[in-house]
């Protein structure tokens, strides 16, 4: 994919190579005002399921803007996928700030998850929507994968439901903790770990017994004490930036 395609993206509905496909309002208006598109261009276009397709401004008039999807992209002209973040929401702003660049960093799934000393509680569907809309837009901006966003539930719930052999990476300092980058070297070829970053007050014993239950490994993130944002973000950038 030409530098030029890959960093023009529109977000458009589910669709198929060779549909004719109109753009929302939102998006139509970043196409114009921002991209500074015109008919006959070319550029990416991504479907909320993370499809991307080449496609080309068809029609720009008072009926709207209209996209011609002419192939889809292969996943060697995507981003692969990332590994998952398994974290405990910081207050309103700064959990929109974390998906944001949870999304750029290429983190394929953010799992929210209520704490005993976390900060946010269960807000309904309304409360998910929102971290998704704040995700489909770093999507556009940074050319990643639209990440699965899941609500936010109790750590018991979403540790039954992670896959027997996803390696864990627990941050946080206990006896025998290693180093973050010791433990993603001992990953296996291919192996996309879910990382778990707790509330700035630190998991519980039982939410430790928990994880340590499903065989988390628990890394060390240096001598600093971080909030929960930097600590997420510093172990996807350490992943984004392993040396393969």
């Amino acid at each position: 994919m030409s530098d030029r395609l890959g960093r023009r993206r529109v977000l458009v509905p589910p669709c198929r190579e060779g549909d004719r496909v109109p753009l929302a309002e939102g998006e139509a208006h970043h196409l114009v005002r921002v991209l500074r598109a015109r008919p006959g261009d070319v550029l990416s276009a991504v479907t909320p399921t993370g499809e991307r397709f080449r496609a080309v401004v068809d029609a720009m008039g008072p009926s709207g803007i209209w996209l011609r999807m002419e192939s889809r992209l292969t996943a060697e002209e995507s981003f692969a996928g990332g590994p998952s973040l398994l974290v405990a929401p910081p207050h309103a702003d700064r959990m929109s700030w974390l998906v944001e660049k949870a999304v750029e960093l290429g983190s394929n799934r953010i799992l929210p998850v209520a704490t005993r000393r976390g900060v946010v509680r269960p807000g309904g569907e309304a409360q998910t929507e929102r971290w998704r809309r704040v995700a489909l837009a770093a999507v556009k901006q940074s050319g990643a994968r639209p990440p699965e966003i899941l609500p936010l539930r109790p750590l018991a719930e979403i540790l039954k439901d992670l896959e027997t052999d996803t390696p864990l990476l627990v941050a946080h300092p206990v006896p025998g903790s290693v180093p973050l980058a010791d433990a993603m070297a001992a990953l296996a070829p291919g192996a996309l770990p879910v990382f778990a970053v707790g509330p700035e007050g630190g998991w519980t014993e039982e939410e430790i017994g928990l994880l340590e239950a499903a065989r988390g490994r628990f890394v060390w993130l240096g001598r600093r004490t971080l909030r929960v944002e930097t600590a997420a973000l510093a172990v996807l950038a350490a992943w984004e930036l392993r040396k393969n």
